[in-house]
């Protein structure tokens, strides 16, 4: 069985995820502290540990890097482009392993 590597979204700091919740479009649908969103992420990662072909890798992305590349690529800042630029960066290190 080969196991698939997952890309997930992690916020270096509490500083970080306070910058994405006032940058981002749906800043206002981020949990309301970086505690409150790093005991969901928690559990959402413990979900995945139930399935043997899947390895969720944490790909810390500073918010400021993520609006630069928004920006340089067209992208909203949104989930679905925190989603994009976790896997974009993953693959970038997978390629070089």
């Amino acid at each position: 069985m080969q196991v698939q590597p997952v890309a997930f979204y992690w916020y270096p700091s509490g500083d970080d995820y306070k910058k994405m919740q006032s940058s981002a479009e749906d800043g206002a649908n981020l949990h309301e502290t970086y505690a409150e969103w790093l005991i969901a992420a928690e559990k959402g990662i413990e979900n995945f540990k139930f399935r043997p072909d899947i390895t969720v890798r944490k790909i810390q992305v500073p918010t400021d890097e993520f609006i630069a590349w928004c920006k340089s690529t067209g992208h909203k800042l949104n989930a679905k482009s925190r989603s994009a630029i976790a896997s974009h960066k993953l693959y970038l290190l997978m390629k070089d392993d």
